[in-house]
């Protein structure tokens, strides 16, 4: 990876660097993560050449597959 890269990456607050410093490390298994969205998301590994676009990708799956947690007052009102 690079050194300057997350800063570019849009990563706001404590909690997305603490996911990012973890992740550093499982970037060696990538390949067999690759190979998955390969045969489950076809078109998902057109654009994804190197380590830094697939975590670009992961980051935009979780923003946009984030749950929504509702509390009862929001339910019930």
């Amino acid at each position: 990876g690079g050194g300057a890269a997350p800063a570019a990456w849009g990563l706001e607050g404590e909690a997305e660097k603490v996911v990012y410093s973890r992740s550093q490390v499982s970037f060696s298994g990538t390949k067999a993560l690759g190979d998955a969205l390969k045969i489950f998301m076809p078109k998902s590994t057109e654009f994804m050449s190197s380590d830094s676009e697939l975590w670009n990708f992961l980051c935009s799956l979780k923003h946009e597959f984030s749950p929504i947690i509702l509390r009862s007052k929001d339910v019930y009102g």
